[in-house]
């Protein structure tokens, strides 16, 4: 997502390239899914055990 680029008049562009710094840094990623005019947003998470919440 590109900082900045956004196609709304008040817009600052920033929500998505935001999204995705915070998910990339916690070891996740978005998933972008167009189809017929619509847009499908996909986050992932890693999923810790219980062994590794512990530590």
């Amino acid at each position: 997502f590109e900082p900045y680029v956004t196609g709304k008049q008040r817009g600052s562009g920033l929500g998505l390239a935001l999204v995705e710094r915070v998910m990339v840094e916690h070891g996740g990623r978005v998933k972008v899914k167009s189809e017929n005019g619509r847009t499908t947003l996909t986050l992932q998470l890693p999923v810790r055990s219980e062994q590794e919440n512990r530590t």
